[in-house]
């Protein structure tokens, strides 16, 4: 099973992510490294599948995702950013797993939105 491409708007801009596995499962949210895209964590969205509602975003600025449409850029942004991201999709809880800078950004948003984090797991953090 290959990961289905989605995109969505906001703020004037286009951003991607894909999704894989069983939409009845728990929600689990892969983010990639710096300047990295999904496709390095396909592997192990591919592992998982079978257990989890498996949601895969290309950040902004990194693979098929515009940028921010802010120039102000750091965790605190890409934390709102994956906040946001998350309330389109109708998605309230969820597993997130970091990958480098994606672990950053997943701590960040664990601290700063720790209701809507059910297990946090973080990946060679930076």
């Amino acid at each position: 099973m290959e990961p289905t491409e989605h995109y969505f708007e906001m703020h004037g801009k286009k951003y991607y992510y894909w999704l894989m596995g069983n939409p009845q499962k728990p929600a689990l949210v892969l983010l990639h490294g710096f300047l990295g895209n999904h496709k390095g964590l396909v592997w192990l969205a591919d592992l998982l599948k079978n257990d989890y509602s498996i949601i895969m975003p290309d950040f902004p600025g990194c693979g098929k995702s515009d940028v921010l449409p802010s120039v102000t850029y750091g965790i605190k942004a890409y934390a709102d950013w994956l906040n946001s991201f998350l309330e389109i999709i109708s998605i309230h809880k969820a597993i997130i797993i970091g990958h480098s800078f994606g672990s950053r950004v997943a701590a960040f948003f664990a601290a700063t939105y720790p209701q809507k984090v059910s297990a946090m797991i973080l990946i060679t953090p930076v």
